[in-house]
């Protein structure tokens, strides 16, 4: 599989990127953040299981660097959120904790398809309770398949994207059981649109589902939405919700965190710089 996916990431184009053709975005921020949640106790997502209602302190990092050519394109997104609360028994705690990066190869079929290779990791700087190992768990995943991309269908910039395709995935942490350290292979989906409306605001909304051709019946899925509205020119309102599901996997006995939806909404407001 991995093998596979190196040949097809050599062919969709390594070797065509040129100087012209790229752009970068970015937003790095602090801000004072109010966290509601629903199910995070038990989780099985870590940005979401770490969290409690609470008001905090939060410092963000959002990056992208894109790539555009006749007929290849590249997208890469580093995604850093952390933020603590003081607690008077326990003092400082962690209750935002979140570290991705993603990147997608395309080669072009005939506009609006292509077909793709992704790549991905996620991770967390600590660890759930009460050891909060560091980087507990790391997921690293590949993947492969047929997509539609959709850009500049509305002013000021928009961008629509549908994937499906096969990934390859595997969990690294010592909180983690033998089993769950496998590598798990199955089909996945993804659905992207993001939106500037103006040059004060924008949104975007992401669904991801995957599932084990081992065990068709233990899928997961993610899904992420935003807003964001700028007060001044260093002052920014951020509305952001996460929303995880996964169902009980067949060799696991335990039901708690499975079968059902867990939930982070956050209200932020600080001080940011974009580019």
């Amino acid at each position: 599989m991995v093998a596979r996916c190196i040949a097809l990431l050599l062919w969709t184009g390594v070797g065509v990127w040129s100087a012209e053709g790229w752009s970068t975005t970015g937003k790095v921020g602090l801000f004072g953040s109010s966290v509601t949640t629903r199910g995070a106790e038990g989780s099985r997502d870590p940005a979401i299981s770490g969290t409690s209602d609470a008001t905090s302190l939060q410092g963000r990092v959002d990056t992208g660097l894109d790539w555009r050519g006749a007929d290849h394109s590249l997208d890469q997104k580093v995604l850093i959120h952390y933020g603590t609360v003081h607690q008077r028994r326990d003092g400082w705690q962690e209750n935002a904790d979140e570290i991705r990066y993603d990147g997608v190869a395309r080669k072009t079929l005939r506009e609006p398809q292509f077909l793709y290779f992704g790549w991905g990791l996620e991770s967390v700087f600590n660890g759930p309770p009460p050891e909060r190992y560091s980087h507990d768990p790391t997921t690293l995943r590949v993947s492969l398949g047929y997509g539609q991309l959709f850009e500049g269908l509305m002013p000021l910039r928009d961008k629509l994207e549908a994937r499906v395709g096969v990934r390859s995935q595997k969990r690294w942490g010592p909180s983690l059981g033998d089993d769950q350290r496998d590598i798990e292979t199955g089909p996945e989906g993804y659905l992207h649109y993001d939106r500037r409306v103006s040059e004060d605001w924008s949104f975007q909304g992401q669904y991801e589902v995957f599932n084990e051709f081992r065990d068709l019946g233990h899928v997961t899925q993610l899904a992420t939405a935003g807003l964001d509205l700028s007060l001044a020119k260093h002052l920014t309102l951020v509305l952001a919700i996460r929303a995880f599901r996964e169902s009980r996997p067949a060799n696991r006995p335990e039901r708690e965190g499975y079968d059902t939806w867990s939930l982070r909404q956050e209200t932020l407001i600080g001080i940011t710089a974009s580019w």
